[in-house]
């Protein structure tokens, strides 16, 4: 249902099988579908009468947050919001968050309550987010500037070092500092040399900005073993076979 864009009838599936299997996840995709619906009402009365899953999933506010936000309760969806934040121990859930902040707020207004809601235990997962909604709303300077502050803060052994090297090529690359992206996603790829996404990307840097095809035919090669019916990796393997003058198998290629 949710890809045709009918959410009304994702939320009432999604609803359905929260009643048939009730736990915290169940619930976060009944109420989040609810929300994208425009069921604020709905969403908010089932996180209500389930208080010990909102109790054990603290993230759950996050979607109370929008619900509230859509019933034009903008005070008590900006305190949920700060709760779901604060509870942000992982990239995954920081990204989680900031989108349903972003959709229930806007994009300006989400950023400015998430740099509100950093502390010590959530100052590199929420910064992360950070970046990734100032990238996709179009402003690469503020968003790349805000991972060189991590980058220079963060231990080189963390965790989130893999992540943050990946986002800072991404961000390097629309930023079109097109030899720097090349040695950030090299980094990556040193240490990971299966990531299919930063094989893929550097695939394309090469090719298209900087016009190296035969290299980034060797990285584009190597994402099409791992991930051969990716439509993206498929893409980029034609539009460089298409460079490189091989005709029939870059028709293949964007075919698939």
């Amino acid at each position: 249902a949710r890809r045709t864009g009918d959410f009304d009838d994702e939320a009432t599936h999604l609803k359905r099988i929260f009643e048939l299997e009730p736990s915290p996840l169940t619930l976060r995709a009944a109420t989040a579908a609810l929300n994208r619906a425009g069921r604020y009402r709905q969403s908010l009365d089932l996180l209500e009468l389930n208080p010990e899953l909102a109790e054990i999933d603290r993230l759950l506010n996050a979607v109370r947050g929008g619900a509230l936000a859509g019933l034009g309760q903008g005070e008590e969806a900006q305190l949920a919001f700060d709760e779901a934040a604060a509870a942000c121990r992982t990239l995954s859930q920081a990204t989680m968050v900031a989108d349903h902040m972003v959709r229930a707020l806007g994009r300006d207004e989400a950023i400015t309550r998430l740099e509100s809601s950093m502390h010590a235990r959530n100052e590199v997962v929420l910064g992360l987010a950070l970046a990734t909604q100032e990238l996709k709303g179009g402003n690469s300077a503020s968003g790349l500037n805000r991972l060189k502050q991590i980058e220079s803060r963060l231990p080189e052994h963390s965790a989130h070092r893999h992540a943050l090297n990946r986002k800072l090529a991404m961000a390097l690359h629309v930023a079109k500092d097109h030899e720097a992206a090349r040695e950030a996603y090299a980094r990556v790829i040193r240490k990971n040399p299966n990531d299919v996404v930063a094989l893929t990307n550097l695939a394309q840097l090469l090719s298209e900005a900087m016009s190296l095809h035969e290299e980034a035919m060797q990285h584009i090669q190597t994402a099409a073993t791992m991930a051969p019916k990716s439509p993206q990796v498929l893409y980029t393997l034609g539009c460089i076979q298409y460079r490189l003058g091989e005709w029939g198998p870059a028709e293949e290629a964007l075919r698939r």
